[in-house]
């Protein structure tokens, strides 16, 4: 899970959204949020993370937590494979049950009351409980009674929301939760995926857009960039990769049809790298497009690039100079 193996920095608090495949309800019983709770208990257990708090709601989990150093996607990929292992005979389905990598967002230490609230009331605002407390789904009741167990760490929760693990603390925190519980949709920035389209097509493929900070209020502060290759040239050509394609099949004098189609005669496929070189390594375009472009695989795009001698890169580079003039 790059986004969350790369971005996620340590010591930030940290508000995990994991969605099932095509919303499976595979989270339909007290035995299954148990089986899933031991084993996030034991992928936690292997890392530096800190679990404050969950909610588990039979189609997703919603987890607050303090970022460490440990990639998040270990400890998802051990959590989710195993539980997979454990529903799907009982469920009589074969395969993954994550649908792609978990929503994560960073909040700010301020917030921390309101994200473990937020987490909390996801059963009172779907309806199924009219109070937090009265749902076992969320480590709401594990709060109420300061219990700290191997996987949730209440004390720290409550430090974190500026209360102490005592009978007035815990009061308190419940009175916050129950205040928020008509809060909505808090940390979820609908507007991250256009930002961080906007941003790589403006500075091209040597950063990436963190997840957004949010304020204590939901509201995003600000997106961390983070420079993924220092050596990796800025984009040269604005336009689109078909354009480039054309272009460089035409200074080849090879059909571009022919380049495109499914053949795998050498001349063909020495093209296609050419084109992948300069545009990806050159040009500074996203190998995704480029293989899309082709109508190849990224991983296919990608061995062509590896694959390459010194004599293709030198005529991949004249070509793209080319281009650009």
């Amino acid at each position: 899970m790059p986004r969350t193996r790369r971005y996620v920095r340590p010591g930030r608090l940290i508000h995990v959204i994991t969605r099932f495949l095509n919303h499976e309800y595979l989270l339909d019983s007290p035995e299954a949020r148990a089986e899933y709770l031991r084993r996030a208990e034991i992928s936690f257990a292997e890392s530096d993370w800190t679990w404050l708090g969950h909610a588990l709601m039979g189609t997703h989990v919603h987890e607050a937590a303090l970022s460490g150093v440990t990639p998040y996607g270990d400890i998802s990929r051990r959590l989710h494979s195993g539980f997979a292992g454990w529903i799907n005979p009982r469920k009589g389905r074969l395969g993954p049950i994550v649908a792609g990598r978990p929503d994560t967002y960073e909040v700010e230490p301020a917030g921390a009351m309101a994200l473990i609230a937020y987490v909390h009331n996801n059963p009172v605002r779907a309806g199924v409980v009219a109070h937090p407390a009265d749902s076992d789904w969320t480590s709401h009741r594990s709060y109420l009674a300061g219990q700290s167990s191997r996987l949730v760490d209440v004390d720290t929760g409550l430090k974190l929301c500026g209360l102490t693990n005592s009978v007035r603390g815990r009061r308190l925190f419940a009175e916050e939760v129950i205040r928020r519980s008509g809060q909505s949709r808090a940390f979820v920035d609908d507007n991250y995926g256009v930002v961080r389209t906007d941003v790589r097509e403006q500075v091209g493929p040597v950063v990436e857009l963190s997840h957004p900070i949010m304020s204590a209020d939901g509201v995003p502060l600000k997106y961390p960039l983070w420079q993924l290759q220092p050596g990796t040239i800025p984009t040269r050509w604005r336009g689109e990769v078909a354009t480039a394609i054309v272009f460089i099949c035409d200074c080849l004098q090879v059909d571009r049809n022919e380049v495109l189609s499914t053949s795998r005669r050498r001349a063909l496929v020495r093209v296609r790298r050419l084109v992948v070189l300069a545009c990806c390594a050159i040009l500074g375009c996203r190998l995704n497009q480029v293989a899309a472009a082709l109508g190849i695989t990224p991983a296919a795009a990608r061995k062509l690039q590896i694959s390459a001698k010194e004599p293709d890169i030198a005529l991949a580079r004249e070509l793209a100079d080319k281009l650009c003039a």
